[in-house]
């Protein structure tokens, strides 16, 4: 009787504090489950729908270059008006052409937002998602005005009481306004982008922060009820032997029997309470393993180009400041600037996705042929920057120089073959990275001025 009655006590306390373990359990579950969902929500975002559009931009950036190009062969100074028919209809395909592209690339914009907002894949600054949808309808209606001022400059161009000069202001000012539309998106997309990241940065920081007090909270209840149940048991076998000693000799006898019965029993309870522990420590490093998992995609989505695998411009500016910090405190380094000679060509001769094979291919053979303390970035198209640490200007231009030369001799079966111009600048004290940049990007237009496929150093 006294032996039920102290297994009876004991399994009612170990119950008390097992619920309230497992409670702290299912908190910890519940909390973690909860943030994954939202952290997920966070990269879908990213990686469905801001990331494509920044991309889809870049290009609508990139045709805007191509307009330029076109409208300055309307200008009436290369006489546009005295040009034979077959020209003007030549031009007036070219410029067919580009809307097309133009016309698909906001399209695809429109799509991926519509999509995004539809079917709530949108989970933050929705409202200027849908500020962004209203500055692309407001492109798309200025993209409509220039090719329709376009068509009537082509079309009238030859007639004599038609003012050529006046219409090509006209087209001219709409581009100026396409341009400032088109940077305009940009900025806002990037800024999206760059609130989303550091949202989600803080938002696991809190994550981690909360889910390791709830954790060691758990763990903390688990010790201690650890160590209760051994005392309790200590206890409890030193009070049942001192009453062993006062029974008759016939219960004495059956006394061995209980006590090793009502020990095993406890052993039994000791054994269920390891595994809850057991499976507590699971839980917590599967939390773990997940946030961490987590973490590294938000990551690499934030800092690497989709198409290439090098870093993007967010990696950029953090990565420059970093250089410069050193450098200021006696490490040199070289930034060199690189970009694919008539990469256009290359587009208009074997399509937008062999293109992309081109980039892709290129970045791999740099990875080759730098060492591991040099990064690679692209700044968009068919640019790409080089962080050369520990080079002198000398050195960098030498490396950069080897290659240059084994790009231009590098064959892959279905790429065709391109050369590279490079422009190269080493760090100066007081430089900025816009000082810095602005040498290499001068160099860089040496190099193709002078022919391409060559390197120079400023």
């Amino acid at each position: 009787m006294i032996l039920n009655w102290l297994n009876q006590s004991l399994t009612r306390r170990i119950s008390s504090l097992s619920v309230v373990l497992l409670s702290f359990l299912l908190i910890v579950i519940i909390y973690s489950v909860y943030k994954l969902e939202s952290i997920n929500q966070e990269m879908r975002e990213v990686a469905e729908v801001d990331i494509p559009l920044t991309t889809t931009l870049a290009n609508i950036e990139t045709l805007q270059l191509k307009q330029d190009v076109l409208i300055e062969q309307l200008h009436p100074t290369y006489g546009i008006a005295h040009t034979d028919p077959t020209t003007r209809a030549q031009l007036l395909e070219q410029i067919n052409r580009h809307d097309e592209h133009m016309t698909l690339s906001l399209e695809s914009i429109m799509q991926s937002l519509q999509a995004g907002l539809q079917h709530d894949r949108v989970y933050l600054e929705a409202k200027q998602h849908r500020q962004v949808v209203h500055q692309i309808q407001q492109l798309h209606s200025l993209r409509r005005q220039f090719q329709q001022q376009a068509h009537t400059l082509l079309q009238k161009a030859a007639t004599p009481q038609f003012d050529t000069a006046a219409q090509w202001q006209q087209i001219k000012t709409i581009d100026q306004q396409l341009d400032q539309s088109t940077e305009s998106l940009l900025l806002t997309l990037e800024t999206m982008t760059q609130e989303i990241a550091h949202y989600a940065q803080q938002h696991e920081q809190g994550f981690m922060q909360v889910n390791a007090i709830l954790g060691i909270a758990a763990l903390t209840i688990g010790l201690y009820l650890t160590i209760y149940i051994v005392q309790t048991l200590r206890q409890r076998l030193g009070h049942i032997q001192s009453q062993i000693s006062h029974i008759q000799s016939a219960i004495r006898q059956h006394a061995p029997l209980q006590a090793s019965t009502n020990t095993q029993h406890h052993h039994d309870e000791l054994a269920d309470l390891e595994q809850d522990l057991n499976q507590l420590v699971a839980q917590l490093s599967d939390a773990i393993h997940n946030r961490e998992e987590v973490e590294a995609r938000l990551i690499e989505l934030a800092t690497t180009d989709k198409l290439t695998g090098a870093y993007n411009r967010h990696k950029w500016d953090e990565h420059m400041r970093v250089a410069i910090n050193l450098a200021q405190r006696g490490t040199p380094f070289c930034l060199a600037l690189l970009d694919v000679d008539h990469f256009k060509q290359i587009n208009d001769t074997y399509g937008h996705d062999l293109g992309d094979q081109v980039l892709q291919q290129l970045v791999q053979q740099l990875r080759q042929q730098l060492d591991q303390p040099h990064t690679i970035f692209r700044l968009g198209g068919e640019e790409f920057a080089m962080v050369m640490r520990q080079l002198t200007l000398d050195q960098a231009q030498s490396k950069a120089d080897h290659l240059r030369q084994q790009l231009a001799i590098q064959q892959q079966e279905g790429i065709p073959s391109y050369t590279v111009s490079i422009g190269v600048s080493d760090y100066q004290p007081g430089d900025s990275p816009d000082t810095l940049f602005k040498r290499a990007d001068e160099a860089l237009y040496e190099a193709k001025s002078q022919g391409r496929n060559q390197v120079v150093c400023h």
